[in-house]
């Protein structure tokens, strides 16, 4: 499919290489030339004028040098603050008509989501897409919906060498301004909103020859790879995926996931609990609605969604429901009482067939029964069996995340029918989240993983 180029497409890229080169050459003979290198230079009238200083012209009049600002986007501390949240004002803003943007990786959601924000924008004439593939970080999926959207300019960067293709750069240029994102957000949905990334925004009004130059030196970038960038094609994605350089959605989510769901079921629950007090969890930020895809607009070829959008999480079969949750598994007490901090899992009238579940060994043998379960002790030195999970909760259609939570069964409960042996712990981000989203009254829905290694889910509506 490369062999195959034509002649003149092929001379062009090299072309372009070679004035590139050319570029750099005369650049790297400036700077020597002005023999700057290493040396600090004196705080004169002609190089202590700051960006946004007013300078003088020839009439000696101040006039005001094209401001230049630089912002630093410390993504995944304060909701709200991260780099999809700038790229989806931007390209709604209508003060650009040129939208460009490298990514080491990219995945299906974060495709649509970019496709959602740009339907709304008639500004955008010229949009460019360059992704890479290294690491399985690209999807299948990701690839083919750049190439349906007709409008966007697709290319993939790769290198059969060890060398990875790894940066993530988004321009936007306009007649009278331009900004430059540099940082770590991969095209994700979890990089552009809920991972912790750095980034450095540049904002510069034009005419202005250092923000000019910068804009310059990212094309130069661009085209001395241009031997390792081709165009998208179906051909091209179908080889990839032949030769396992490019992966499923599916397979992406795995590999580039964060994924202890597996090997959770092989830690020791009291010293996990001692690792959470040193390295409390983080609550993931939430993707903003005009980012949001709905399972309507996705065609029917794609049998899968990357899990960070709250529609798009596969449940598997429901095996509990509690309804009119109470006070108490809601954690909403007054203010002189403590939350209990744990869901009770009593048999909540719950039926399978017309038969009332046991409580007793219904949660333990059956629900939880392939997790791998410890004997421990109380506080009081009575018997205790716990394990740990991963759970993926929503509450009222929003996906706040997967948690670890805890699970304990006590044995000598079952004597006493009216006591419930067997409890999840609410871990302290959980208890903060069902504190702001007030669940009393509410329906808690449990559904099994997909498959083994899988979180359960919560449902609460």
């Amino acid at each position: 499919f490369v062999a195959n180029a034509k002649p003149e497409i092929v001379a062009s890229e090299q072309q372009k290489q070679a004035d590139a080169l050319a570029r750099i050459k005369i650049l790297e003979e400036g700077l020597t030339s002005m023999n700057i290198e290493n040396q600090v230079l004196p705080e004169t009238p002609t190089n202590k004028t700051p960006i946004d200083e007013p300078t003088q012209n020839s009439n000696n009049k101040p006039s005001k040098t094209p401001q230049m600002k630089i912002e630093f986007i410390g993504q995944g501390i304060k909701d709200g603050q991260s780099v999809g949240h700038k790229i989806m004002t931007f390209l709604s803003s209508g003060l650009f008509d040129k939208f460009t943007a490298i990514s080491a990786f990219a995945s299906q959601s974060a495709i649509l989501g970019i496709k959602e924000v740009l339907e709304n924008n008639t500004q955008l004439k010229d949009i460019s897409i360059i992704v890479g593939i290294d690491l399985k970080g690209t999807s299948k999926e990701a690839l083919e919906l750049l190439l349906e959207f007709k409008e966007i300019n697709s290319s993939v960067i790769y290198t059969t060498t060890g060398i990875i293709f790894h940066p993530k750069i988004y321009v936007f240029e306009g007649k009278s301004k331009c900004t430059v994102i540099v940082g770590s957000s991969n095209l994700t949905t979890q990089g552009l909103f809920q991972n912790i990334e750095a980034s450095l925004l540049i904002d510069f009004e034009l005419p202005n020859e250092i923000g000019e130059q910068l804009l310059a030196d990212i094309t130069t970038y661009i085209d001395v790879l241009s031997n390792n960038k081709t165009l998208l094609s179906q051909d091209l994605i179908d080889e990839l995926v032949k030769g396992k350089i490019v992966p499923l959605e599916k397979e992406r989510k795995e590999v580039q996931g964060k994924q202890y769901e597996s090997d959770n079921l092989e830690r020791d629950p009291s010293v996990w609990e001692q690792v959470k007090q040193v390295f409390p969890s983080i609550i993931r930020n939430k993707i903003p609605l005009g980012f949001k895809i709905k399972k309507e607009k996705l065609d029917k070829k794609y049998d899968y969604i990357e899990e960070d959008l709250e529609f798009d999480i596969e449940k598997g079969a429901l095996v509990w429901q509690k309804h009119n949750l109470p006070s108490s598994d809601a954690q909403q007490v007054k203010d002189n009482t403590n939350p209990t901090n744990v869901l009770r899992m009593g048999s909540a009238n719950y039926r399978i067939k017309g038969q009332l579940i046991d409580k007793n060994v219904y949660f333990k043998e059956t629900v939880f029964g392939k997790l791998i379960w410890k004997d421990t002790t109380r506080n009081d030195k009575n018997p205790l069996q716990e394990t740990i999970s991963t759970f993926d909760i929503f509450i009222d259609n929003q996906y706040f995340g997967v948690f670890i939570l805890r699970i304990s069964h006590d044995p000598e409960r079952i004597a006493d029918q009216a006591n419930i042996p067997t409890t999840i712990h609410w871990s302290p981000e959980v208890v903060k989240i069902l504190k702001e989203n007030n669940i009393v009254g509410k329906r808690l829905s449990l559904y099994m993983p997909l498959e083994d290694g899988k979180p359960f889910t919560i449902e609460i509506l």
